[in-house]
């Protein structure tokens, strides 16, 4: 068990994180896609046939179900309603960083007007998947096991002595009132 940093930029991830919640990516997985496609109409609903862990991460196998459900009604990817991509792409834990660095530059890429009220908890967690896209900053699929400490944006910068990327000033420049 290691040390975990996971953002929560707004409400909607506060209460996802109070209630323990997994994460998700909120998009249908291009694995799962692929694998319909490929796969004879006898096959398509098998859930063997499908594996949980794809480029976009580790997913629960309700969210397998949920895909497979859907995505026979939908009879595509497109036009499926928000509450039921949710469902098929429920990830097996939480995305967090494993390197404060990491958590603290994706907190940077928020609104300004958000980043002041941001949280940043630092958890004990147990890894499940790399996140690829995210593998050199730290992006991980975690399961919690138990919170250390919540820090406001400022406090967790000083805490970890963790620096403003110099590559997001051009894009925040809003970013220099935390240097």
């Amino acid at each position: 068990m290691s040390n975990y940093f996971r953002v929560l930029s707004d409400d909607r991830c506060k209460t996802a994180w109070k209630l323990r919640q997994n994460s998700s990516h909120r998009s249908l997985s291009n694995g799962w896609a692929g694998r319909w496609l490929e796969l004879g109409e006898t096959e398509r609903m098998d859930p063997a046939k499908y594996y949980l862990t794809t480029t976009e991460g580790r997913f629960t196998r309700n969210a397998l179900a949920a895909f497979l459900k859907y995505r026979e009604k939908y009879h595509g990817l497109t036009g499926w309603n928000q509450q039921h991509v949710c469902e098929a792409s429920e990830l097996d834990g939480v995305c967090a960083y494993n390197n404060p660095q990491g958590a603290f530059d994706y907190a940077c890429l928020v609104p300004a007007c958000q980043l002041r009220s941001l949280d940043i908890v630092e958890f004990v967690g147990s890894e499940e998947c790399v996140l690829p896209a995210e593998k050199d900053e730290g992006g991980v699929i975690v399961k919690i096991v138990s919170e250390i400490e919540f820090y406001r944006v400022t406090d967790f910068k000083h805490k970890f002595r963790v620096v403003v990327n110099p590559d997001l000033f051009q894009l925040r420049p809003w970013l220099t009132q935390l240097q």
